[in-house]
């Protein structure tokens, strides 16, 4: 009896350890939420993360009344994330790490010129 107990846990280790969608790293949310002027009317926001080969959307939302707010599960180190608008080409970078909760204000016929707030390393970006 002994015996099946120990081989029954062997693999309930086994597969549990065989996990693909395990990170190795804990992982928590951080929120992005904002306000978009002069936005045309059914404008998207997504929140992306770019990674080795690709450009994975974490989250995505209708900007309404020029706000917007958008949550990725994350790990906890720091990294970069992106903004960009449905309606044009510019990105608004943010490095950003889990827990934090950072604002963006922006005009959309000015991307380029935009502030951010809660988080000091985007800033300096």
């Amino acid at each position: 009896m002994k015996r099946y107990i120990l081989f029954f846990l062997f693999i309930l280790l086994f597969f549990n350890s065989c996990n693909p969608d395990k990170e190795l790293e804990s992982s928590t949310n951080f929120m992005v939420s904002g306000k978009i002027s002069d936005v045309p009317i059914n404008t998207y926001v997504f929140l992306m993360q770019r990674g080795a080969n690709n450009v994975e959307v974490l989250d995505s939302v209708l900007i309404i009344d020029s706000v917007f707010s958008l949550k990725a599960n994350i790990s906890e180190k720091e990294d970069f994330y992106m903004l960009k608008m449905s309606n044009n080409n510019y990105y608004i970078y943010i490095l950003a790490k889990a827990e934090d909760s950072i604002s963006v204000i922006a005009n959309f016929n000015n991307m380029g010129q935009y502030s951010i707030f809660n988080s000091h390393n985007s800033q300096l970006i």
